[in-house]
């Protein structure tokens, strides 16, 4: 099992390098049509978490290639405009001659334009892989490797290893992103003056009516704004931070390639800081001959992420696993 952390500058390289990232990925911004469609998800902060010239992208590739450490370009916008392809044709060629060659994609207009510029082909979890049969969909598409959303279960993951070739490797998530949204049914912008849609819908004025328009009180709205708070707290409750390291050793045993550390607009101490804690809890996870004895082994993030994170289980990425720890 590899790790695989985010990276936007030159300036991060030596920092994440030296911390133990195994595989590093980012995207580049280059235009403000970023902005208008985003190509690879975070185009909208623009330089805030993109690199912005090729030059220092094509340094970075050549320091990963020297290090024997892969690097993917992240062009996963779930929707490609046609006015946006000579751009993205034109990002695709800059790409390799920097030495680039993975670039992670989500949907099959960037995939066509990634396979006639000779990539190597991995598919987001933008793409919303839910089955097997979807996974088998890509992989006959030519992708290598498949990046499966927050939401699948141990078992899930386990039949993918299943039915997939050998070759094609599972990457999963590992700390940060939490947004209540699955993220290929999100056809938000991130960044604008509004915040992300998420966010602006948790931050607008709730108001409850009947169907006559009067306003509901009493014990009538009780149940109303309690489900309201539940759902709050179960999925926006903070939407910056999520965690995976209680499954590590059950994705470790179904056949997990990668796990990803997400966040390309954090510091690069931070990410080391992550870094660090997830290397050490993975070769724990290799150590261990039970699920058992890894979460009596594993590390606690809390230190890191905060002492609520592991209150309520509403920040875990893989529910299943802290309801055993927790049991």
């Amino acid at each position: 099992m590899k790790l695989i952390a985010p990276i936007r500058s030159l300036q991060q390289y030596p920092i994440l390098k030296e911390s133990g990232a195994q595989e590093l990925y980012g995207g580049i911004w280059l235009s403000e049509s970023g902005r208008v469609s985003e190509y690879n998800r975070r185009g909208n902060f623009g330089e805030q978490a993109n690199f912005t010239d090729f030059n220092e992208l094509a340094q970075v590739i050549e320091y990963c290639c020297d290090d024997g450490i892969p690097f993917y370009l992240t062009m996963n916008a779930i929707y490609t405009p046609v006015a946006q392809k000579p751009l993205i044709k034109d990002i695709l060629k800059h790409y390799r001659a920097c030495g680039g060659k993975k670039v992670i994609v989500s949907n099959e207009d960037m995939l066509t334009l990634a396979r006639e510029a000779d990539c190597e082909i991995t598919i987001s979890s933008c793409a919303g892989i839910s089955n097997r049969f979807s996974a088998e969909y890509w992989v006959k598409a030519g992708a290598e490797r498949l990046i499966l959303p927050r939401s699948v279960t141990f078992a899930q993951i386990r039949s993918f290893r299943q039915y997939l070739p050998a070759n094609v490797e599972i990457e999963t998530f590992m700390m940060n992103t939490m947004c209540k949204f699955s993220d290929s049914m999100c056809r938000s912008l991130h960044n604008t003056e509004y915040g992300a849609l998420c966010a602006f819908i948790d931050h607008s004025q709730k108001k409850y009516v009947l169907l006559d328009g009067q306003e509901l009180t009493g014990r009538e709205a009780i149940p109303m704004c309690t489900n309201g708070y539940l759902y709050q707290q179960l999925y926006t409750g903070n939407k910056s931070f999520g965690c995976g390291h209680c499954a590590l050793w059950e994705l470790f045993q179904a056949g997990v390639d990668s796990v990803k550390i997400v966040g390309r607009l954090l510091d690069a101490d931070v990410l080391a800081n992550q870094i660090r804690l997830t290397r050490r809890n993975m070769q724990i996870a290799a150590e261990c001959h039970s699920k058992d004895e890894y979460l009596h082994r594993m590390e606690s993030v809390q230190r890191l992420m905060g002492n609520d994170i592991c209150r309520n289980g509403f920040q875990c990425y893989y529910r299943e696993a802290r309801t055993e720890r927790h049991a």
